[in-house]
C-alpha cells in the first residue's frame, strides 16, 4: 500500500488483520480530507481495496472506516493544492507496521 499510496490518503491506523482460511480480513481507519464528498471518499476507499486485491497474492476483504482530516493533520497531509490547509506539511508518515497498528490518528 505504501508503494502506491495517494497524497490524499493522509493516515492509516487501527489496522487489524484476521485470517479466515486463505482469505484475510482487514479492518482499519483511513484519514481523508474532511471536505471530500461522500462519493469521493467512497471512491478513495474503493481504490485502496482494489490496490490491495490486485497487488496481493490472496483475496483480502477490507472494512475501512473513513476518518475526516482534522486541523492537526495538515502537518502530515500530502495534498499539495489543499484549499483548507492550515499549516505546512512537516513530514509524511510511512505506512509501516509500527505506524498503522495504533488506535490514534498520525501515531499520536
Amino acid at each position: 500500500m505504501e508503494k502506491h499510496r495517494r497524497p490524499q490518503w493522509v493516515d492509516i491506523h487501527n489496522f487489524r488483520v484476521i485470517q479466515f482460511g486463505r482469505t484475510l480480513h482487514i479492518d482499519c481507519h483511513v484519514t481523508l480530507p474532511w471536505y471530500y464528498s461522500l462519493e469521493r471518499a467512497h471512491d478513495e476507499i474503493a481504490a485502496i481495496e482494489k490496490l490491495v486485491n490486485e497487488e496481493g497474492d490472496r483475496r483480502v476483504e477490507l472494512f475501512i472506516h473513513m476518518d475526516p482530516r482534522i486541523p492537526s493533520s495538515c502537518a502530515v497531509c500530502g495534498v499539495a493544492d489543499c484549499p483548507e490547509r492550515k499549516a505546512k506539511q512537516q513530514k509524511r508518515i510511512a505506512w509501516e507496521l509500527a505506524s498503522v497498528l495504533g488506535n490514534a490518528k498520525h501515531g499520536a
